[in-house]
């Protein structure tokens, strides 16, 4: 079966709403839109997940093969809705259900996400992968203007039964990138390692803009 996504962009002028345009994505099994964010020229980025090829007012977003068939897409529009460019997480030996939370721009409009994954994740050259085993590894990603992977990076969270999720992510004007979420055991962040409490507490951390 399927299931249809429209996407629509309204346009507020005062009590008056106004349908700017509308456009619909069919994805096969599989789709959901996490989160969007828009630049100063109307351009926006859409980030979320998709099962099998989708499809954009008959354009594929991504071409799924292989033994990857559940991922993390991303893709840019025009301020008319027009696809200017998409990616999608590299096609892996083993299936890991990826799943992404967060969008934002920094100071050069490079784009930041951020979520988890299970086993691996991989866009163009850039791989990480569960070093420890743990199911649920939180990652934040930097992508350049044109779509090009900047870099990936694991925030680690050691040990089988320790895991930890990104649900959000924010830029400053100086192209740091600031991160939040819950986890459960004990994660590190660089050389320092923090223990929970309970089994969902809050974290949160700051990257500058080379991660």
């Amino acid at each position: 079966f399927s299931i249809i996504f429209i996407l629509s962009i309204s346009i507020v002028h005062a009590q008056t709403y106004t349908l700017d345009y509308s456009r619909v994505d069919s994805i096969g099994d599989y789709g959901i839109g996490k989160a969007i964010v828009s630049n100063t020229l109307g351009e926006y980025y859409a980030t979320g997940e998709t099962m099998l090829t989708s499809l954009y007012n008959g354009q594929p977003l991504n071409i799924i093969s292989g033994n990857k068939s559940d991922g993390i897409i991303l893709s840019k529009f025009s301020e008319d809705g027009d696809i200017i460019w998409s990616v999608f997480e590299q096609d892996l030996s083993s299936s890991s259900i990826n799943r992404v939370s967060s969008i934002s721009l920094d100071n050069q409009e490079n784009v930041i996400i951020g979520g988890f994954y299970e086993y691996n994740l991989s866009f163009d050259d850039q791989s990480i992968n569960s070093a420890f085993g743990s199911s649920e590894n939180p990652f934040v990603a930097k992508f350049a203007p044109n779509g090009s992977i900047v870099w990936l990076r694991r925030i680690h969270t050691p040990g089988i039964t320790s895991m930890g999720r990104i649900t959000s992510v924010s830029t400053d004007s100086y192209g740091n990138i600031y991160f939040g979420g819950s986890f459960g055991g004990t994660m590190t962040f660089g050389g320092d390692t923090i223990q929970n409490w309970g089994y969902g507490d809050n974290f949160w951390g700051k990257m500058d803009d080379a991660g």
